[in-house]
Formats: structure tokens, sequence, C-alpha cells
């Protein structure tokens, strides 16, 4: 069966919640993109901000790259949405390593200025990036972003995320603690 590369930066970095989208993912490795930043101006159908990379002359942005079958890329297109654009020669540094592998990522179509992640979203982010050993600094970072709580308790997507933190163990970030 053939394979794609994929590069995740965002919520996807948590492997529970790829898996359940795309049970054919396979971690393999910690991936960097030099030039880029991760920011939340992507607008969200909820009106929150969700993750994109923008350029950004010194930005170093940490993420993991993943194996998935050719046949689930329709899935993350359908899961991603019409609000991001596909880019199939995205250049990462994998693990450290000397030469760039081409992966596929998504890019925000549009970016909106002023927008914040809710917080459940964020938790993801981190979540994901403490479970591939992205490094400290990086991670701090991560936790120092602005964001906004979630008052609508029943909504879908967060209870989704919550779920999801659970099962791989972040019960803590659950609640917003992180």
């Amino acid at each position: 069966m053939s394979k794609f590369y994929y590069f995740a930066y965002g919520s996807n970095m948590l492997c529970e919640r790829l898996y359940a989208r795309c049970p054919s993912a396979e971690s393999i490795g910690v991936g960097v993109v030099s030039g880029r930043e991760v920011a939340f101006l992507k607008k969200s159908v909820d009106g929150s901000g969700k993750a994109t990379l923008c350029e950004s002359i010194a930005a170093k942005t940490f993420g993991v790259v993943f194996e998935l079958d050719e046949a689930e890329r329709d899935i993350l297109d359908k899961v991603e949405g019409r609000e991001y654009r596909r880019v199939d020669d995205f250049r990462v540094i994998l693990n450290g390593a000397a030469r760039a592998i081409f992966t596929s990522t998504y890019l925000a179509r549009s970016e909106t200025p002023n927008l914040q992640p809710y917080g459940w979203y964020l938790a993801l982010l981190i979540a994901g990036a403490k479970q591939h050993g992205l490094p400290s600094d990086y991670i701090e970072c991560l936790r120092r972003m602005p964001f906004v709580t979630d008052d609508q308790h029943e909504r879908k997507s967060r209870c989704e995320a919550i779920r999801v933190l659970v099962e791989a163990g972040f019960e803590e970030m659950a609640s917003g603690e992180f």
C-alpha cells in the first residue's frame, strides 16, 4: 500500500487524536521547520483560533512526522476542512538530520488577527508536544499562549478533546491545567 508523510504541528500531534481519524498513522519522529511559527490565526466555525504556520524569519517550529496510508489522505482533507489548504511538498528536518524530507501539511487559506484558541484546543497541542518529547522551551512557549475558556461545556469538539486527553493520560490537562 502506498504511504505518505504528514507533518502535524497542531492538535494532530497527539497520537490518540490522529489515530481516531487515521488508524494507519505511525509516528516516525520529531520534525523541525525553520522560518515558520505556530499562530492561532485560522478562524474556526466556533469563532476560536486554530493553529496554522506563519512565516517568521527567525522562528523554528517543532511538530511530529507521521507516515500514513495514502487511502487516508482524503480523511485528513475532510477533517481539516476547506479553510486549510494542503501542501504536499512541505520541507521538514526529521530528528535533527542534516537532510530534509518532504511531507504533507495543512496551512490556513486566510489569516484572521486577534483570535485565541480555546483552552481545550491548546491543551491538545501541549499534550502532543509532551507526548513526543518536543523541547521543553518549545512546550513552555505553547503554555504561555493566551487562550479563552469555552463556556459551552457540551460542545462536541470540546467533549471529544477532553475524551482524547484523558485517553492519552493527560487528565490534568483536560481540566485546563497546563
